[in-house]
């Protein structure tokens, strides 16, 4: 049996706290109260990938950005297969690209729909955002990845919150992807990507062969909002 909390005998009792503070305590509650059922509730979109899925509890949570960090990972893997998904149901999809690596060709082998994919290049972090911003405003769109690589930079203390603002007005699934974290406490989840582990098959009488790799992905803490964020 665990031990019984201990009460500080300086605690005040509700008659001696401050006029009118009872009340605001009670106002508090009740929309921390709300907040919490309103998360347990949120919709959430399959990444089709079923680790990061199990990991998320179903899936990204709409409205909310993820951040998917890590280097060589396959952070991109999951981005690709969620627009995958998005696209497969005829919604569409953004790819905002500040790293000039992004290959069309590469993202319809994995079955993404090129025709519900609008691209944009840009070439600094402002502009990815501010991309974001416009093309969410218009409507229409489900599902945004922003890919940074290595341009996130903690002076842009701001754009974070500007990102995750537009998302849960549009009530759509973000994606960053970053090889550092970014968003900070403005991320609705963080996933960090270990170096994924190769797997190889295996039958009697036949040497091992190499299957493919592995994920390993993991819920990674936020970082608390800084004074100026």
């Amino acid at each position: 049996m665990g031990a019984a909390p201990c009460l500080s005998p300086h605690w005040p009792s509700p008659e001696r706290l401050p006029q009118g503070l009872p009340g605001e305590l009670a106002v508090l509650r009740e929309a921390s109260q709300r907040w919490l059922a309103r998360e347990r509730h949120r919709p959430r979109v399959p990444s089709g990938v079923e680790a990061v899925d199990r990991l998320l509890g179903g899936g990204w949570p709409a409205g909310k950005v993820g951040e998917l960090v890590g280097v060589g990972s396959g952070k991109t893997t999951v981005a690709v297969r969620t627009l995958a998904e998005t696209t497969g149901r005829g919604e569409l999809g953004l790819w905002v690209d500040a790293c000039g690596e992004l290959d069309p060709a590469s993202l319809a082998a994995w079955g993404v729909w090129l025709e519900c994919l609008l691209v944009v290049r840009v070439q600094e972090v402002l502009q990815a955002v501010r991309a974001v911003e416009l093309v969410l405003a218009g409507g229409g769109f489900t599902t945004v990845v922003v890919d940074l690589g290595e341009r996130g930079g903690a002076g842009e203390r701001k754009l974070p919150l500007r990102l995750a603002r537009a998302v849960e007005r549009a009530g759509v699934v973000g994606l960053v992807l970053t090889e550092k974290p970014w968003m900070g406490a403005w991320a609705g989840v963080r996933v960090v990507f270990a170096p994924p582990r190769p797997v190889f098959g295996e039958l009697p009488g036949v040497p091992p062969w190499f299957a493919g790799w592995e994920l390993q992905p993991v819920l990674g803490e936020r970082a608390a909002a800084s004074p100026g964020g």
